[in-house]
């Protein structure tokens, strides 16, 4: 069960406070930097930390699918509540429409760690045409970024890079159809007195006709009914002066009222399981 701690924000955030993700996207499903078991164990040992990082990164994606349901059906309001709406516990520095955009951005120094931005933007389809109101609409286009950059990176650190990109249509109706992508690279050094460790990712997710609906007059939740989505995975780790070591994975997932049916595949390994992600 996730938390209702629904933004993509609080499921990147988070990942920073536990690896100093996610990202999309929650705090109570975060992503592991443990390091990976001994080499001799072979590639399906570290399938456990990949679905650690996987889960927790589709959980963020959930969240930015249930940010934009929030602000779907607002009608005649102003670009500001959006704003403060779409961003959550983040006061936006600024919303202004922009092109048929309505664009909200935020900045944050964080004392001693780093800085944090936020880019959101989303547009309305009303008719076929772009549009800041949301009167009439039967889809809408959502983009979100997200970037933590470190102040010291002698030190334990977390950077994050961060894109989604969504178009939902169907929100007139009872029922939202979500198509994007969303890429994420994440890189982190842990620093103690016994080694120092790195873990890197990068990540790529595709969505496709992931569905939701609606719950009376509003959505409450991202989790996808059904659809399909790809991930691919990089993960680069690397302790002391060792040479890093990279694998590389590929996922298939399969959504059904949020279970997921997984393929996996890694150099020789070919794998399947599966996993409840979220409830509708």
């Amino acid at each position: 069960m996730r938390s209702s701690k629904t933004l993509l924000l609080a499921g990147m955030a988070a990942v920073v406070a536990v690896l100093t993700i996610a990202l999309g996207c929650s705090d109570d499903d975060t992503p592991t930097s443990n390091p990976p078991p001994e080499e001799n164990n072979g590639i399906e040992s570290l399938l456990g930390v990949v679905q650690d990082q996987v889960h927790a990164y589709l959980d963020s994606a959930i969240t930015a699918t249930e940010s934009a349901l929030r602000v779907a059906t607002f009608v005649d309001i102003g670009t500001d509540d959006i704003g403060n709406n779409f961003m959550g516990p983040v006061i936006p520095d600024s919303t202004r429409d922009d092109s048929y955009w309505i664009i909200s951005w935020a900045t944050e120094l964080q004392a001693g760690a780093g800085t944090m931005s936020i880019v959101d933007s989303l547009t309305y389809v009303v008719n076929g045409d772009l549009s800041v109101n949301a009167q009439g609409a039967d889809a809408m286009y959502v983009k979100h970024n997200y970037g933590f950059q470190s102040l010291d990176t002698n030190v334990t650190y977390t950077d994050i890079a961060h894109r989604g990109y969504l178009h939902i249509t169907g929100i007139d109706g009872t029922t939202a159809t979500i198509n994007g992508d969303f890429a994420t690279a994440i890189n982190s050094k842990v620093v103690t007195n016994d080694s120092t460790v790195w873990n890197n990712w990068a990540l790529e997710v595709a969505v496709t006709n992931l569905t939701v609906d609606r719950d009376g007059d509003s959505w409450t939740t991202g989790c996808p009914g059904s659809g399909s989505c790809t991930v691919d995975a990089a993960y680069e780790y690397a302790r002391d002066q060792d040479i890093p070591m990279t694998t590389n994975w590929y996922l298939d997932i399969t959504f059904t009222d949020g279970n997921m049916a997984v393929d996996v595949t890694t150099g020789n390994l070919d794998t399947s399981y599966e996993h409840t992600l979220c409830t509708p």
